[in-house]
């Protein structure tokens, strides 16, 4: 019997040692696990562990809001600009300057190909 790293509890699950209703909420990208502070931790961790854009992530304490912008809002590439631009006055490093700038264009050209639309 493992302890799911989620709700706590003792379960025999093999797979990163989650219990099966842990791992559905998990497993699936809607906002279920947005509800379950432990659950919205460990996807991020594990995303930040799996793909290096996610390396941000890394350090989010367990009650830390976060705000996540996808290429398909009409607003999230000038709210990125912004942040970019506003990061560079504050001195932070051109590297990650940068990085948000090519997200930037990233998420303009998606949404040339794919479209956007008004936030819900």
């Amino acid at each position: 019997m493992d302890t799911c790293e989620i709700c706590g509890t003792k379960h025999s699950y093999e797979a990163a040692k989650l219990c099966d209703p842990c791992w559905e909420v998990t497993s699936r990208l809607d906002t279920a696990w947005l509800k379950n502070p432990k659950a919205t931790l460990f996807v991020c961790r594990q995303l930040a562990e799996a793909d290096e854009r996610f390396a941000c992530l890394r350090n989010l304490q367990a009650d830390e809001p976060i705000f996540i912008l996808k290429a398909k809002d009409q607003l999230a590439s000038h709210i990125v600009q912004i942040w970019a631009m506003a990061a560079r006055q504050l001195s932070v490093p051109m590297n990650k300057c940068n990085h948000a700038l090519k997200v930037v264009e990233d998420m303009i050209q998606w949404g040339k190909k794919y479209g956007t639309k008004v936030p819900d």
